[in-house]
């Protein structure tokens, strides 16, 4: 059985696990509710023709993005772009004031169903001794933590999407479609080439967050014209 591979992060939050095209979580609170609202840290881009505008990193701060729980108010942090993924962990580092103050603002969807696609583009195991693991078998981070391998494993992510279920409820086509076959009509493929950002529109599943674009890998994405019409970086 293949292991379920997420970041510790979303540890207590993940109502189900799948992986086909890419690892694939649905979101939860701790106590298992589904419907969960949308907060975020960052800017919105509309987009012409599309029905929601994305969630992007501001100027003032790396982007941070939350999921709260209407009910108990209970809240949780899907993805931080000043702490979590690989560029976070080995490349970037960021004022420690940058990521005091970042104040929430809700996005404009009911609560909903969220689901998030991850991406692991790095080999870990092979590359493995060019991280330098120390004899506890941990690695040391640019901000000179060190981190146990299993977990850098999990929390490097280098690519991660985030989705709603709309209230028709339907995910055609989205789990069983190979790479090859994402750029017909049923779907828009966004992407930078040279960067860790990708976000996906399909029909009845709406993507609401493009990551910050971090230049320091290559991905096998298509071409800077695979962004929807209207949207520039």
């Amino acid at each position: 059985m293949m292991p379920e591979k997420y970041p510790t992060w979303l540890e207590g939050h993940v109502k189900e696990w799948t992986e086909k095209r890419l690892p694939t979580v649905t979101l939860c609170s701790s106590t298992g509710k589904e419907l969960l609202e949308v907060w975020y840290c960052g800017d919105l881009l509309t987009v012409k023709g599309e029905p929601q505008s994305y969630i992007i990193d501001s100027d003032e701060a790396p982007g941070l993005v939350t999921a709260r729980d209407p009910e108990s108010g209970e809240e949780f942090v899907i993805f931080d772009d000043g702490r979590h993924g690989y560029g976070n962990m080995f490349c970037d580092e960021h004022d420690p004031s940058e990521l005091e103050h970042r104040p929430l603002k809700r996005y404009g969807i009911p609560a909903s169903k969220l689901v998030v696609e991850l991406g692991y583009s790095v080999d870990y195991e092979d590359e493995k001794e060019d991280f330098e693991p120390d004899g506890a078998d941990t690695v040391e981070l640019i901000n000179g933590e060190r981190m146990p391998w299993e977990q850098v494993k999990r929390d490097g992510i280098d690519y991660i999407a985030l989705y709603y279920v709309n209230e028709k409820g339907s995910k055609s086509g989205f789990w069983t479609q190979s790479w090859p076959e994402y750029g017909d009509s049923t779907l828009t493929i966004c992407t930078t080439t040279g960067s860790c950002a990708i976000a996906l529109t399909l029909k009845h599943i709406s993507c609401m967050w493009i990551p910050g674009l971090r230049p320091e890998r290559t991905y096998p994405f298509a071409s800077p014209a695979c962004w929807p019409t209207g949207l520039k970086m």
